[in-house]
């Protein structure tokens, strides 16, 4: 018979002078899960800034990624390997499937960033290690090969005219693993950096990698604690971490947990085991999830006052799609609406402390 200890947990989050938008002074704030007093209701804070029901006549899966930009959303369906082209009232302008051999083709997408100021969406390729550049219209613009090193399923985006590529897989070559990679236009490899500790002890693990706040780059590296600032032209500087009091698991212990992929880790996480799901962050808040001893946590953290709203959640079946959000639009967190299940609604919040 196994007995489940819940140990003290505790979120620290240290802002760094790094961050724009962060406090003056560097600072440690440290929420202790225990004593803390969660809040009641999350409603409260939310300020619905839009709300977009996506065409109805739009055959899609709930395997979704979603991209809003001022004019356009982009939708990746993850199950057809299309993507979907609407305007910002969720009306489909076009759809690009251009699955296949041939030039401009692929063979199926693992990442997508749309960049809604060139007016170009880019795709990764796993099984021909392929970048590749589509107008809005559909058309292609550019094949670029990932010439050193393995893409997979790594996260990327684009900034700058700068490719930045978190690459944690493990190539013949160990010098490339858990490395944040530096790519001009070209996609020729410009710089190569290992900001950050790996592997952690604990269970950690972010969705999403990258994110523009403001007018600056913000990297989370999987498997670690940190968010850093990227700089085009030298080495990422730390700008806040999230720290945990347990650290239970050894190197081989997580590559066995996370080996084959992280889409089922809660279901085989152990009661004492610290998984930080998933965090998006705007100008203004840090939205982050972290899940312990059969428990959903969820953290808002205004980024000036650094007060913080804790929400505790017995039941994650029943948990609120607005706390977790996937992704952000300028200085709104994005999160999909599947309560209706003939009916796709986007909607575009803030959080109002």
């Amino acid at each position: 018979m196994r007995i489940h200890t819940f140990i003290t947990l505790s979120l620290s989050i240290l802002l760094l002078a790094a961050c724009g938008s962060g406090p003056k002074d560097a600072s440690v704030y440290e929420i202790d899960l225990d004593a803390a007093r969660p809040e009641a209701e999350f409603a409260p804070l939310v300020k619905i800034r839009e709300e977009i029901t996506i065409d109805p006549s739009l055959l899609i899966s709930s395997d979704l990624s979603v991209q809003v930009g001022r004019k356009n959303i982009v939708l990746l369906d993850m199950q057809t390997n299309q993507i979907h082209v609407l305007d910002r009232q969720g009306r489909l302008v076009r759809s690009i499937s251009r699955r296949g051999n041939g030039p401009g083709e692929y063979s199926r997408i693992a990442k997508l960033f749309f960049d809604e100021q060139a007016g170009q969406i880019c795709i990764t390729d796993p099984d021909k290690n392929n970048l590749l550049i589509y107008n809005l219209e559909g058309e292609v613009v550019d094949v670029l090969k990932f010439e050193f090193a393995s893409m997979g399923y790594n996260n990327f985006t684009r900034w700058n005219g700068n490719y930045y590529i978190e690459h944690n897989n493990q190539p013949a070559d160990e010098e490339y693993r858990f490395a944040l990679l530096q790519a001009d236009g070209e996609l020729q490899l410009t710089g190569k950096y290992q900001p950050y500790e790996t592997p952690l002890s604990a269970h950690v693990f972010s969705g999403d990698s990258f994110w523009t706040v403001g007018q600056d780059l913000l990297f989370f590296p999987r498997y670690s604690q940190t968010v850093y600032q990227v700089f085009p032209d030298r080495e990422p500087e730390p700008c806040y971490s999230f720290s945990f009091g347990r650290h239970d698991l050894n190197r081989e212990e997580l590559f066995k947990i996370l080996g084959s992929g992280s889409i089922f880790m809660r279901d085989i996480l152990d009661a004492d085991t610290i998984s930080l799901l998933g965090i998006n962050q705007t100008p203004q808040t840090i939205l982050a999830n972290t899940y312990c001893s059969g428990k959903a946590f969820v953290f808002c953290v205004d980024r000036k006052s650094l007060e913080t709203k804790v929400f505790v959640l017995a039941d994650r079946e029943e948990r609120d799609p607005l706390m977790y959000p996937v992704s952000t639009a300028g200085d709104c967190f994005v999160a999909k609406d599947e309560s209706d299940p003939d009916l796709l609604k986007i909607r575009l919040y803030s959080l109002d402390f």
